[in-house]
């Protein structure tokens, strides 16, 4: 079993290093769509778990109690991790285009147009009564 100040290493602080160069240092709105980005992760889990195999082939166990289950199990273990970090990256990739949406322009109130609009005209009526008591 790894050790959790090394296996914290392995896996949290690359995590805060990548999130805070996306918060901060990001330069524009991602292009990857979420059809390429599940792809991607499934290609990257598939991927790891052959990798996996191969190197432990001939070994008595993994790494992580958890994946010392039978094939079946550890399908489910690691499609559970893929759906995670697809909906991790649809919420990362939310927050993306959140931050890079272009700003809207305020309009002008129209409510205050038309209030302003009736009051101009109800003078004008007003003066025009007044114009022909006096003729």
């Amino acid at each position: 079993m790894i050790p959790i100040k090394l296996d914290l290493k392995i896996h949290f602080l690359p995590f805060v290093s990548l999130m805070l160069d996306f918060m901060f240092f990001s330069v524009g709105p991602w292009e990857v769509t979420y059809t390429e980005g599940f792809t991607y992760i499934v290609g990257c889990t598939v991927a790891y778990w052959f990798w996996l195999e191969y190197l432990l082939e001939g070994a008595p166990s993994y790494p992580y109690p958890f994946l010392n289950v039978e094939p079946p199990i550890r399908a489910a273990v690691f499609a559970g991790v893929a759906v995670f970090a697809f909906v991790f990256f649809s919420f990362i990739k939310s927050v993306n285009t959140a931050k890079y949406a272009p700003k809207e322009t305020p309009t002008p109130n129209t409510t205050e147009k038309k209030i302003e609009t009736e009051t101009e005209t109800n003078v004008n009526i007003a003066s025009a009564k007044t114009a022909e008591k006096t003729n």
